[in-house]
C-alpha cells in the first residue's frame, strides 16, 4: 500500500443564540477524537494517532479498532463510518426494533435501529470484554468512544451498552455527525449511560445526515449537541452548546431553514490508497 494522506478539518463555531464556548481542553479532546474517527476508515490497516499502540481490530459487525493512549491516558474505541456494502446494507434496515443485545436489560420498551443492532450485537461481547481487559492492565485510564456518521450511530448504540456494562460515567463519548440511533426510550438510557454531558454530539451546519432519521419516524437523538456554525479554522471560542436534542437554533434549524452552505464539514478525512486515483473524502455528509 503506498503512503496513505491524511488531513482532518475540525470546524466548531458559534451561533448567537445558542449557549457559551467550550473551553480550550474540551476542544482539544474533540479534534483528538476527529483524528481517531478519521483513522478507522482504512481497515482492517488502521492508522493510529502518534503514541497510541492498537489492541484490537474489528473487521466484523461493528467496525472499528481498539487503542491505548499513554500521552492522554484513553483506552480509546474508534467505530468506522459507512464504507462498504454490508454497511450500506445495514444502513438501509431502518426498522426500529427491540433493544435486546448486551446491556439493554434494563431499558424499558427501548427499540433500535434494526441495521445498527444487528452489527453491533455480533461483536459487542468481545468488545466489552477487551475494554475491560484494557482497563486492567491500565488502571485509571479514561474509556473513550467515537465514530463519524455511521460510525457514530455506533457510538450510540454499541456505546451505550457498553458504559451500562462499564457504569454509567465511566466511559466518554464522541459521535461525529451521527445518526439517531433509536426511538425516545433509548435516548433516555443513552443519556443516563453518560451523565454529565459525557457524550458530546458533534453537527456542522445544514448537514442532513443528523437528521436523516426523524422523530416522525420514531427517531430521538440522545448526548449534547455541539453545533459547528462556521468553517473552516475554529477556535475553541466557535464552539456552542445547544439545548435539547433538536434545537433550531442548531443542526436541526439550519437543516430545516437551509441556512447554512451545503457541502461544510466538521471532520473532512482525505485518504490516498492503493491505487492513485482512489481518494475518499468523507464529509459529515457522508452516511
Amino acid at each position: 500500500m503506498t503512503a496513505k494522506m491524511f488531513s482532518v478539518v475540525f470546524a466548531l463555531a458559534l451561533a448567537a443564540l445558542c449557549s457559551a464556548a467550550v473551553d480550550q481542553q474540551t476542544f482539544d479532546n474533540m479534534v483528538y477524537s476527529a483524528h481517531f474517527s478519521a483513522d478507522a476508515y482504512p481497515m482492517p490497516n488502521c492508522s493510529y494517532p502518534e503514541g497510541t499502540k492498537r489492541l484490537q481490530v474489528y473487521t466484523t459487525g461493528a467496525k472499528g479498532f481498539l487503542a491505548v493512549d499513554g500521552q492522554r491516558k484513553w483506552i480509546i474505541l474508534s467505530f468506522r463510518g459507512t464504507y462498504d456494502d454490508e454497511d450500506k446494507r445495514r444502513n438501509g434496515m431502518r426498522n426500529l426494533v427491540p433493544y435486546n443485545i448486551t446491556g439493554s436489560s434494563s431499558c424499558q420498551d427501548c427499540k433500535v435501529h434494526e441495521g445498527y443492532q444487528e452489527a453491533c450485537g455480533l461483536n459487542v461481547d468481545s468488545i466489552v470484554k477487551d475494554i475491560e481487559a484494557a482497563w486492567r492492565s491500565y488502571p485509571g485510564y479514561k474509556v473513550v468512544v467515537t465514530g463519524h456518521s455511521l460510525g457514530g450511530a455506533e457510538v450510540a448504540l454499541c456505546g451505550t451498552s457498553i458504559a451500562h456494562v462499564l457504569g454509567p460515567g465511566n466511559v466518554t463519548a464522541y459521535s461525529l455527525a451521527g445518526l439517531a440511533a433509536g426511538n425516545e426510550k433509548f435516548a433516555a438510557y443513552q443519556d443516563a449511560a453518560f451523565p454529565n454531558k459525557s457524550f458530546y454530539r458533534i453537527t456542522s451546519l445544514n448537514d442532513t445526515v443528523p437528521q436523516q432519521l426523524k422523530p416522525s419516524q420514531g427517531y430521538y437523538h440522545g448526548g449534547t449537541e455541539y453545533w459547528i456554525s462556521k468553517e473552516p479554522d475554529p477556535s475553541p471560542s466557535d464552539v456552542v452548546v445547544c439545548n435539547g436534542q433538536a434545537d433550531i437554533n442548531c443542526n436541526a434549524g439550519a437543516v430545516k431553514n437551509g441556512t447554512s452552505s451545503p457541502g461544510v464539514t466538521s471532520v473532512r478525512i482525505e485518504r490516498s490508497f492503493s491505487q492513485p486515483s482512489r481518494r475518499i473524502t468523507l464529509l459529515t455528509g457522508d452516511s
